[in-house]
Order: C-alpha cells, then sequence, then structure tokens
C-alpha cells in the first residue's frame, strides 16, 4: 500500500474511533463515510493497476512491431556452434 491510501485509511479509523468516543448520531455518519472511502480507494486502485497492465501491453506490442536488422557481423556472433 501506498502512504497516501495508509493515510486515508488511518484518518477513516481515527473518524469512525472519534465518534465513537462522543456517541450520538456522528457513529452512523462515520461508518457510512468509512465504507464510502474504502469503496472509492479499492476502485482507484483497480483503476491504476488496470491503466498500467494496458500500458505494459502496448509498450510489448510496439516492441514486436518493427523488423530487426542484422548486420553482417552480427549474423557471425548469433550463429550458435
Amino acid at each position: 500500500m501506498s502512504g497516501a491510501t495508509l493515510g486515508v485509511i488511518a484518518f477513516i479509523l481515527a473518524v469512525a474511533l472519534s465518534s465513537l468516543a462522543w456517541a450520538g448520531p456522528a457513529v452512523p455518519f462515520a461508518i457510512g463515510f468509512g465504507v464510502i472511502a474504502v469503496v472509492a480507494i479499492v476502485f482507484l486502485d483497480a483503476r491504476r493497476r488496470r491503466t498500467g497492465a494496458q500500458s505494459m501491453q502496448e509498450f510489448r506490442e510496439e516492441g514486436k512491431a518493427g523488423d530487426v536488422e542484422f548486420t553482417e557481423r552480427d549474423k557471425e556472433t548469433l550463429v550458435s556452434e
């Protein structure tokens, strides 16, 4: 997990615990806020991972696109004995 993710989780826990200490109507709000925040973090992390995987696939496709031209010297060194 990144530092930002841990910071958000710590903030959510702090809000939930402080509202439990005060009791009253803040408890349902804090729990709801925490659930929404966790869902948002999971969604953003999944989107970041998917984008990273797509860019890696594009990078691999670009590498396959061109033909490699070998010089005579290259061909000599590539021959297996």
